[in-house]
């Protein structure tokens, strides 16, 4: 499956969420990674990063998609990584 995750966190743990992130997804942002993972791959990335989430103030969000076929990418601006690139 094909995912885009996106987080909204206290400074303090945005490098920590960005390498638990990296070893399964792709960077494309600030706060933004994307990419195919299994679905065993995704329970262990989110098993991994709850523990770190505050659920008062703090969000995570991930968007499954059922393939990248379906997915449309519009950027707008100086892109961390062409879409060609994505695999």
């Amino acid at each position: 499956m094909f995912v885009i995750l996106v987080y909204d966190v206290n400074s303090e743990k945005d490098v920590l969420i960005s390498k638990i992130c990296k070893p399964y997804l792709i960077h494309i942002q600030n706060s933004v990674f994307i990419g195919d993972i299994t679905l065993g791959n995704l329970r262990i990335l989110l098993d991994k990063l709850k523990k770190y989430i505050n659920y008062g103030n703090e969000v995570l969000d991930v968007f499954i998609l059922r393939s990248k076929k379906t997915m449309k990418r519009i950027t707008i601006g100086d892109s961390k990584i062409k879409y060609e690139n994505i695999i």
